[in-house]
């Protein structure tokens, strides 16, 4: 797993439920960091709507949906985070 990859919540425990953070949930890495087996993922919601929770989620409660090779490559042609990140919103 690497910072962008889109990942989904593979089990229901109750330090991610605290924070609305469900089984079934999908969403992406967003620092490319592993500390300590886990992974800081962001929880967004469509739209306009606040950010449901980012949280350090473990490795092994995930899985990969897709890898971040594309957001790599915009960001290789210059496109910054920001952008990325509105694109997302737009797309989804």
């Amino acid at each position: 797993m690497k910072e962008y990859d889109r990942v989904k919540l593979i089990v229901e425990k109750e330090c991610y439920a605290k924070h609305s953070v469900h089984k079934g949930m999908d969403e992406w890495i967003c620092d490319p960091r592993n500390i300590d087996g886990s992974w800081l993922v962001s929880f967004d919601q469509f739209g306009d709507k606040p950010n449901i929770a980012t949280i350090a989620v473990k490795e092994t409660d995930l899985k990969i949906i897709s890898t971040s090779l594309i957001i790599q490559k915009l960001l290789n042609i210059g496109l910054s985070a920001i952008s990325l990140l509105i694109l997302k919103k737009v797309i989804l």
